[in-house]
């Protein structure tokens, strides 16, 4: 085995965020804003999670005699190889603005966006796409991108024409993300933040905040939330959620919810001899037994395994396996629905997340590696709160819990979750903890599917749920902001406070690193001193093992890894 280790300012390929901001004022004129998923489970099955939700490397490949041909358009062979993905799971569509579990993975690879940055992947850094170059305006709210002329359509049979993408695909697509009955995951940003967007010509397009909003690029940049569709394929209305058409590297030559997802190369994709692959597919397994015996037997190319020792026990028995270790966007979390009994009573919440040994999920799951989490994950370092101070507001105290159960009358409750992933396991840890506290918890496994149409509708009283791959402080704090994740009500658990509505805002709108990051640990004081009804648990790290034939992958944080899919190669 292997161990892998103010003035106006314009933006292109391998520049920073500092780079960007230059000499803008810490915050632009005084003002402030207003405004998943483990990653193993996003492999598996729940790609990027629910809002911020991406497939992060849904990889994996094997010989394809079937499915070879159909769709739209035949590419001619480029020699590098098929490389199959697996999850357990569903799909849930593909949605370019709102998809969900495997679906995201999808949207990633076959639709372009302005740009594709995420925070906790500085060692990819910002890479332009459908835009060119991005620029802000000395006043801190105008940004202006200017679009390539060679993004072209991949070939379909919907009958959108394989033409460059233009700005009126962007405005478009803008358009969609804002409108609340989209359900887009970018639909707080435009919402909130967004006051204009228009089309000076054909290849620029201009985009005014309302406030300053630091994030702007990274809403964007995200796979979740900045798909650029052709503006023909979005006046389809649902059809959008069962297909795509796009000018990404990949098209989507078929879907079968239950099965598989087989894409082959855009040849209209506008980097010639890219993507490498001749096909990319995604199966689904039933289990994940399953799917560790598919990749033992090279089956697949790639898998994401529960922990180290999972890792070395499969590199020690099987010949070629590289392994890379690296940190992990995913966790998962505790919800609890504040309009219903018990957890209206803040006891109660507090109760829950003073009964939780966070550090006992580590040491079960991760077999040590990992890290107890608060309202951010550690992954973001200075975003996030200190491992010190995060224990001293964030305490395991059983005796305090079972003293706070008794004063509100509770001896037990029901949390549901999902049948699929590793959910099975926290709940076993976490009814065991819940009991030490006085407390009997019975957890009730759900179909996945029908697990995410309650979690989707704020149905559940109290859930365990795999959690989304977010890439920004901003998006991951939105769990604690009135109107819930997707600003729209959906995955909302109805307990919220104007005055961390508040300090989200102007965290948000300065534009100095160093002032931004104390804001939002600011931010995260302020939440768990409120007693939420959100509770996130730990942070991953991952192990990701492939097959030293495979080339050109990027494994890591986030999904910045499915954009560079298009590097990848399977074979000499």
């Amino acid at each position: 085995m292997r161990e892998c280790p103010t003035g106006a300012i314009t933006v292109s390929d391998g520049q920073g965020w500092e780079a960007l901001v230059g000499e803008i004022p810490d915050r632009v004129g005084g003002m402030t804003g207003r405004r998943r998923l483990p990653r193993r489970a996003v492999l598996r099955g729940l790609a990027g999670g629910v809002v911020g939700l991406a497939a992060a490397a849904l990889v994996g490949c094997s010989d394809a005699e079937d499915d070879a041909s159909g769709g739209a358009g035949t590419a001619t062979a480029r020699g590098g190889g098929a490389y199959r993905a697996s999850i357990t799971g569903v799909f849930a569509g593909v949605d370019p603005h709102a998809a969900v579990y495997a679906g995201s993975g999808i949207v990633a690879v076959a639709y372009n966006y302005l740009l594709r940055q995420e925070v906790a992947r500085p060692d990819i850094g910002r890479q332009m796409d459908l835009a060119e170059s991005m620029e802000l305006g000395p006043d801190g709210l105008t940004w202006t991108f200017r679009l390539r002329p060679d993004a072209r359509i991949a070939p379909n049979d919907q009958g959108v024409p394989e033409r460059a993408l233009d700005a009126e695909d962007v405005l478009a697509s803008f358009r969609r993300m804002a409108d609340p009955a989209t359900g887009a995951t970018a639909f707080p940003f435009f919402s909130q933040w967004v006051d204009t967007f228009d089309a000076p010509d054909e290849r620029t397009v201009r985009l005014v905040t309302n406030r300053p909003f630091a994030w702007t690029p990274d809403v964007l940049g995200d796979n979740l939330q900045g798909a650029i569709a052709p503006r023909e394929w979005l006046e389809r209305g649902t059809a959008v959620r069962s297909q795509a058409v796009g000018a990404g590297p990949f098209r989507l030559e078929s879907l079968q919810e239950g099965d598989r997802a087989v894409l082959r190369p855009n040849p209209n994709y506008y980097l010639p001899g890219l993507p490498r692959l001749d096909e990319f597919r995604i199966q689904l397994f039933q289990d994940n037994a399953t799917q560790r015996t598919a990749f033992a037997s090279r089956q697949v190319d790639t898998y994401l395994t529960a922990d180290h020792e999972e890792a070395a026990a499969l590199a020690q028995s099987v010949d070629g396996i590289v392994s890379t270790r690296h940190g992990s966007t995913g966790f998962n979390s505790f919800w609890m629905r504040a309009t219903a009994d018990p957890w209206t009573d803040e006891r109660v919440r507090r109760a829950v997340s003073l009964a939780m040994n966070r550090q006992q999920y580590v040491d079960l799951l991760g077999k040590g590696l990992g890290h107890p989490m608060g309202p951010l994950k550690p992954l973001f370092q200075d975003y996030a709160l200190a491992p010190e101070e995060l224990a001293t507001l964030q305490p395991f105290d059983p005796v305090e819990a079972a003293r706070l159960f008794a004063a509100a009358s509770v001896s037990a409750f029901d949390v549901v979750h999902p049948a699929a992933f590793t959910l099975a396991d926290y709940a076993s840890i976490f009814v065991r903890q819940m009991a030490e506290a006085g407390v009997t918890a019975t957890a009730r496994p759900m179909d996945t599917a029908a697990w995410l149409a309650g979690y989707f509708g704020s149905q559940h009283t109290a859930t365990l749920a795999p959690n989304q791959q977010y890439k920004t402080p901003e998006v991951g704090l939105r769990w604690y902001r009135t109107g819930g994740v997707t600003g729209t009500g959906t995955y909302a658990h109805g307990y919220y406070r104007a005055d961390i509505d508040s300090a989200l805002d102007g965290a948000a709108s300065i534009f100095d690193a160093a002032e931004r990051q104390e804001a939002y640990r600011g931010v995260q004081r302020l939440i768990l001193a409120s007693d939420p009804a959100y509770l996130n648990i730990y942070n991953l790290v991952n192990h990701t093992l492939l097959y030293d034939d495979v080339t050109g992958l990027s494994p890591g944080p986030g999904a910045m890894d499915l954009f560079l899919m298009r590097d990848v190669r399977v074979g000499a």
